[in-house]
């Protein structure tokens, strides 16, 4: 009763494990994805800036390297004190006046060529120019083409500007050479497009750069503003006109990065689009991981409980408690009522544990059968039964060698030790009934290994270990035999 109370008290345990283990996955899978919901969006949102933030800095310093070339390209003309102080005065002009103005006018043209920009040229108050001024240009700038030069330098240098024209438009370099004098370099604003960077076309990164008032000088094919056009207010309001900085905008986030020549570049990303690509997202595939795994570990959790709680297996524990061979307790419930006995036991008494072996056992299996040595297995069993009565708790351990745990309590500790010794002694003597064959005419030898509750260990494994080497010195000797644990068996001496 005792032994079937105790299987239904181990099963009881498992069914509650396992049904906390599967409320606690269940919990555990719900947090994890309810946090990953709620933080994606912040997560994205700033992979979004680190990654907007990166293109922009860098298409930002591609374009001004553009710029630069444009502007180095003809430091010809202004790096030379004759071409950048000539004035082609009104009237006829003189000879070396003509030779400056072809040899300038040379000059603007073969690096034209070389760069194939629009305009390449001088302009001068008296409405003369020298290199290539396009008709597009003269349009653009009006009849006073001097004077609107003028209007945009504001008194400054240089300046680069911009000039909008259907759905095309032309950067602009003006620079004043002399106090009559200004030289311009325009060219179609496509040619920036050479240094967008190329992981736009994957992740569906926009760029465009715009000019002071943030009207587009150039941007990519899947914005929804064209050149000329100023950027939505819903885009750049969140600025408050300051550069340099990284901003969050609905579903994504926007860069924007001032140049050199006081250009704006604006780099907008949407957090669904960085990395996209065919095929399941990367949250999509997360949920589905999340659900699946939950969906599992809730499957598992359900197999092995209808596995524990079913009938043929709750009997089967209860049948597992006793070797079916040899009906002494199973490793286990013998290591735990050994256990429960250490536990509760008074302080003072004397117990005895005790390993028992057939001598010889892989040998006999191997010439003699499997039967042989459970015949000889059962036999010892009963022989340790009659040696230390029912209030002796017998069982196997993991080695196929018998534990025997007996109480030799007496209030005189001389008495308990010569009592366990001559236990033992007899219990050997009966090994002799070890026969086994159909007419038992073959002898089997049995090695015993004893030390002292609490003398030699105050737990089983402490016990355990002790006995064992008394049990492999009872193991060298010939016969039957008999070895009570000594410390000197620590350092491999006999006792």
């Amino acid at each position: 009763m005792k032994i079937r109370s105790e299987a239904s008290r181990m099963i009881s345990m498992r069914n509650t494990f396992v049904l906390v283990y599967t409320v606690l996955s269940l919990m555990f899978f719900g947090l994890c994805c309810f946090h990953f919901l709620q933080t994606k969006e912040v997560s994205m949102l700033k992979q979004s800036q680190n990654y907007i933030t990166i293109a922009a800095q860098q298409t930002a310093k591609n374009v001004c390297n553009y710029c630069d070339l444009a502007e180095n390209q003809v430091r010809f003309v202004y790096d030379d004190p004759k071409l950048a102080a000539f004035y082609p005065e009104e009237g006829e002009l003189t000879a070396e006046e003509h030779a400056t103005a072809d040899r300038l006018t040379e000059l603007l043209v073969r690096a034209s060529y070389i760069s194939d920009y629009c305009d390449l040229g001088v302009i001068y108050s008296n409405g003369a120019s020298a290199g290539i001024i396009s008709d597009g240009t003269r349009s653009l700038f009006g009849q006073d083409m001097y004077g609107r030069a003028e209007n945009m330098l504001l008194g400054r240098d240089e300046c680069w500007s911009a000039f909008f024209s259907g759905s095309l438009s032309r950067a602009c370099f003006l620079k004043r050479l002399n106090s009559e004098a200004v030289f311009i370099c325009s060219f179609y604003s496509t040619k920036l497009g050479s240094t967008f960077n190329t992981m736009t076309e994957k992740s569906r990164l926009s760029l465009c750069v715009t000019d002071r008032s943030n009207r587009v000088i150039y941007g990519t094919d899947n914005m929804t503003v064209s050149s000329g056009d100023r950027l939505p207010a819903d885009l750049i309001s969140g600025f408050d006109d300051r550069t340099n900085i990284t901003i969050a905008i609905e579903g994504g986030a926007c860069c924007c990065v001032e140049l050199e020549n006081g250009w704006r570049l604006y780099s907008t990303v949407y957090s669904g689009a960085i990395g996209e690509q065919k095929g399941v997202s990367t949250e999509n595939f997360i949920i589905i991981i999340s659900l699946s795994t939950l969906i599992l570990f809730v499957l598992i959790g359900m197999i092995i409980s209808s596995y524990y709680t079913s009938d043929k297996r709750t009997k089967k524990l209860i049948e597992e408690e006793t070797d079916p061979d040899t009906g002494v307790l199973s490793a286990f419930y013998c290591e735990e009522r050994i256990s429960d006995i250490i536990e509760t036991s008074l302080v003072g008494g004397t117990w005895a544990f005790t390993l028992v072996k057939i001598k010889d056992a892989e040998m006999i299996r191997e010439r003699l059968g499997e039967e042989f040595f459970k015949t000889g297995q059962i036999i010892l069993a009963e022989i340790l039964r009659d040696s230390f009565g029912e209030e002796a708790v017998i069982g196997l351990n993991l080695h196929d060698e018998f534990v025997v745990f007996t109480d030799f309590s007496d209030y005189d500790l001389f008495k308990a030790h010569k009592d366990l010794r001559d236990r033992h002694e007899d219990a050997k003597c009966q090994f002799l009934k070890l026969l086994v064959g159909e007419n038992a005419d073959y002898k089997l030898y049995a090695a015993m290994g004893t030390c002292i509750y609490p003398d030699h260990g105050k737990d089983y494994d402490e016990l355990e270990y002790n006995a064992s080497l008394a049990l492999a010195k009872a193991l060298e000797e010939s016969g039957d035999s008999f070895v009570c644990f000594d410390e000197k068996l620590r350092g491999g001496e006999g006792s």
